[in-house]
């Protein structure tokens, strides 16, 4: 894995395990009333049978190896508009693990039309709702709008080409075609939760984590990814199916309408 890419991984995965070991304090102190999520055990790797043929007319299944995965997740098609949700489970001490949910909605194809539109309304464990809107322009540029809960103000920030997959927390596409080859310990086809996908594992053994996602074959979509460090799961994103965004409007608390999808 290139020293770039690693050190931006070292700083995710230190700060999940940092979160973890203080994380169950902090949330007892603020809610104590919040139930404790039970993730199940870590899933074992993807078969590397191929399922037939999913994804219809889109897909064509072809082996799938270390050395060719990126090459066939990136002939995948992605939609230009979808909306869905988002789970983010993160350990907290124990078998316990704080949910993290957010509700997201996106407009404008990958790297072909801009403006790219995402919205984002996250509820973290504390019940706390996160809003924002992020508008990209192209060229790695864009704006950030954000705000909580019932504020009728926002502040607005530059926004870059991650802004976005971080206002989610999950990993992406983009994540998968980004790995360094050599870091790619198995692959394969699998079913996850209910979704025809092509399965990755990537394992550092510098860090002491796996890595594990599962890439939609029928819109390229990351359904799932796991981060496992000796034999735990510290975190597990997971995503429901896409849903129509027809008349969706991009709203700030104010009421300005930023942007609003076709009907």
């Amino acid at each position: 894995m290139g020293q770039k890419n690693k050190t931006v991984l070292a700083l995710l995965i230190a700060v999940v395990i940092v979160a973890a070991v203080g994380a169950s304090s902090l949330f007892n102190l603020i809610s104590p009333g919040a139930p404790a999520v039970v993730l199940p055990a870590a899933t074992e790797p993807g078969s590397t049978e191929e399922p037939g043929t999913p994804g219809g007319d889109f897909f064509t299944p072809v082996e799938v190896t270390p050395e060719t995965v990126q090459s066939v997740i990136e002939t995948l098609s992605r939609p230009s508009n979808y909306a869905r949700t988002v789970t983010i489970l993160t350990a907290v001490g124990g078998d316990a693990y704080a949910a993290d949910t957010a509700r997201v909605w996106v407009d404008g194809a990958p790297d072909t039309t801009w403006p790219r539109w995402t919205q984002t309304e996250r509820t973290r464990p504390t019940g706390q709702v996160e809003h924002s809107i992020i508008e990209e322009t192209g060229e790695g540029e864009g704006t950030l709008y954000l705000w909580y809960n019932n504020d009728r103000e926002y502040r607005s920030y530059p926004a870059d080409r991650w802004s976005a997959d971080l206002s989610q927390r999950i990993p992406t596409y983009e994540d998968v075609l980004a790995l360094e080859r050599d870091s790619i310990t198995d692959t394969g086809y699998e079913e996850k939760s209910g979704t025809p996908c092509i399965y990755v594992e990537v394992e550092d053994p510098e860090l002491h984590y796996r890595q594990r996602y599962w890439v939609s074959v029928s819109d390229g979509l990351l359904v799932a990814a796991e981060t496992v460090k000796d034999g735990q799961v510290v975190l597990s994103a997971s995503a429901s199916g896409m849903e129509s965004t027809e008349g969706t409007a991009f709203t700030l608390p104010d009421g300005t309408v930023l942007h609003r999808t076709s009907d």
